[in-house]
């Protein structure tokens, strides 16, 4: 395992790898607001937990402790969530030859994870430990300033991530709710959540902090701090939850999902689409797979619309009438024709994964699988995929028929004589027919 982590790292550094994809203009937008509304509550948070430290030094109050301990917690996971930034900007490869865009989902569960354990966990435990202690709470006017100025700037940061959420919502075309219900910006949402939790706790902290002050129960400072702590619990545990989802490998959501469907059922070379699969690497993209039933007539026609009918009708007649019994010469026109035809079909494919991710852009992968037909229903009624008959029987003669041009295929060589008649049928657009027709002897 070390020596092929090893070879694809060598792989990395010689530059056999294929080139990076550059991030686009809108990704470069999204991470510049992204990395903005991060650095400015990181800042926030600081400054406001120094203040708050100072503070409860001075005053003694529980629920300014508590305060404190979450801007704390803030400042440590806003570190996470920019870590997070930083690496998913990172280019392919070998190892990982999706990108690194889950570690946008990685760093903001563990800033999750932090808000339960250091937000939450000790808030709760010091409110509960404040319940059993009475003690005077002095300094009402000093706290109540500290919380008033740390409101002010908690609100200014809520007002970025609300702005850049807005931004990026706007940018997906989707509204403020389905953006952040579908979490396709992990770090700004948080953020978010975050700063919207730390506007209540502060309002709850303020009256909790009056109220003890005013009645001399210390018993309201404890329940402020007990009611900060399960506010934050509730907001890490919603992020938790939006985060697993991402890491798990949530589907591609169902609007773009029935797009891409269309699109490809709308297709004139697309029969039927098997088994579509989709996930999302990454916040807003996705890879996605199918199996797909293509038409091969339709595949043929267009493809003989550019080639040009006449021109291979001609080299098939040549071939046929110039005695060539073992029919190399008609082998080497049907080996051509089939590279041709592997090429049309690789062609089309690149055709219609261009126009998916022009329908939806977010899609990055695409994995178009030709599909031989093992999925089709066999019920009675069933649709029947294959529009050209061939109608071979056991007379010793298969003839090819074309509006007024036949070619008699001698079955002297039967095995070599119906494998010939039906790649020349298949492909050219005719059907097999036998009866009283002018022969031609092998």
């Amino acid at each position: 395992m070390k020596r092929q982590a090893k070879a694809l790292d060598l792989v990395d550094a010689t530059g056999l790898m294929p080139p990076s994809p550059l991030l686009t203009a809108d990704e470069s937008k999204a991470y510049s607001r992204e990395l903005h509304t991060v650095n400015v509550a990181m800042w926030a948070n600081f400054t406001i937990c120094i203040a708050k430290m100072v503070t409860y030094t001075i005053s003694g109050s529980n629920a300014m402790l508590a305060e404190a301990v979450h801007s704390l917690g803030d400042v440590l996971n806003q570190a996470f969530l920019r870590t997070g930034i930083m690496k998913s900007k990172r280019a392919p490869t070998a190892l990982h030859p999706y990108g690194y865009h889950r570690d946008k989902f990685i760093w903001s569960l563990i800033a999750a994870v932090g808000i339960f354990c250091i937000g939450a966990g000790v808030n709760i435990v010091q409110g509960l430990n404040a319940l059993f202690a009475e003690k005077q709470l002095d300094f009402l006017r000093a706290n109540l300033a500290v919380l008033g100025i740390s409101g002010i700037v908690e609100s200014y940061s809520l007002w970025v991530a609300v702005r850049s959420v807005s931004q990026g919502a706007q940018a997906a075309g989707l509204t403020f709710w389905e953006f952040v219900k579908r979490g396709m910006d992990p770090t700004s949402i948080a953020v978010m959540m975050e700063d919207g939790a730390a506007v209540t706790g502060l309002a709850i902290a303020g009256v909790s902090t009056w109220l003890a002050h005013s009645t001399g129960q210390s018993f309201y400072d404890a329940v402020g701090t007990i009611s900060v702590g399960a506010l934050l619990g509730l907001t890490a545990l919603f992020l938790v939850q939006k985060n697993r989802q991402l890491l798990l490998g949530r589907a591609m959501n169902s609007v773009d999902t029935d797009k891409v469907l269309k699109y490809l059922a709308e297709d004139p070379i697309i029969r039927a689409v098997y088994d579509h699969k989709s996930e999302e690497i990454g916040p807003g993209i996705y890879r996605f797979k199918a199996e797909i039933d293509f038409s091969g007539e339709a595949i043929v026609s267009r493809h003989m619309d550019r080639l040009g009918r006449e021109q291979l009708y001609t080299q098939v007649d040549m071939a046929l009438t110039t005695g060539d019994t073992k029919y190399k010469n008609l082998n080497l026109i049907l080996k051509a024709y089939g590279k041709d035809m592997m090429g049309a079909l690789g062609a089309e494919i690149d055709r219609i994964e261009t126009g998916i991710q022009k329908l939806v852009p977010g899609i990055r992968h695409i994995d178009l699988e030709a599909d031989r037909g093992r999925h089709r229903p066999n019920e009675s009624g069933a649709q029947v995929y294959s529009q050209v008959p061939l109608l071979l029987s056991s007379s010793r003669r298969r003839i090819c028929a074309r509006g007024s041009k036949r070619h008699l295929l001698c079955a002297r060589h039967i095995p070599a004589a119906e494998s010939v008649a039906q790649l020349l049928c298949t492909y050219v657009g005719a059907s097999i027919s036998h009866g009283p027709v002018q022969e031609r002897l092998c």
